[in-house]
Order: structure tokens, then sequence, then C-alpha cells
């Protein structure tokens, strides 16, 4: 393991992790915001709670 080998999987590391934190607090934004909608949908056409 070189020094620039280290520091290049840290910066990756740390990219990839940044990338999760943001798509994760989109996607519950998002589900939150359609969650309102799926409960009145379902409500409308009956559908079987999944």
């Amino acid at each position: 393991m070189d020094e620039s080998d280290f520091s290049l999987s840290v910066s990756v590391f740390v990219i990839v992790a940044l990338l999760v934190v943001v798509v994760l607090g989109l996607g519950l934004r998002h589900m939150a915001k359609t969650d309102r909608r799926l409960r009145r949908v379902r409500r409308m056409h009956r559908l079987p709670p999944q």
C-alpha cells in the first residue's frame, strides 16, 4: 500500500459516502411526499397494503 493508493481509496470512499447520504436524504424526502399521495390512491382504489 503506497500513500497515493491509500489517499485515492479514502477520497473515493468519502465521495461514495457523500453520494449515499445525499441519495438517501432525497429518497426519504421523496417517500415522505409521495406517501400521502399513495395512501389517498390506496383508499380510492382499495389496494391491499404492501
